[in-house]
């Protein structure tokens, strides 16, 4: 996580020493995906669609 921006579930900002946190529901950074937890699973995947070149 050194150097990388993320996002996750409520309170694992503070778990998560390395790397920078943002409140967004979806944060991409090079090959890494993450998200904000099962509420923002749609976003998520349309996300990992758009990446693969689907048609979100």
């Amino acid at each position: 996580m050194d150097g990388k921006n993320y996002t996750a579930y409520v309170g694992y900002d503070e778990k998560i020493k390395a790397g920078t946190f943002s409140e967004k529901e979806v944060v991409t950074d090079g090959n890494l995906v993450t998200s904000r937890g099962p509420a923002t699973a749609y976003a998520f995947a349309y996300e990992l669609a758009g990446l693969l070149g689907g048609d979100a």
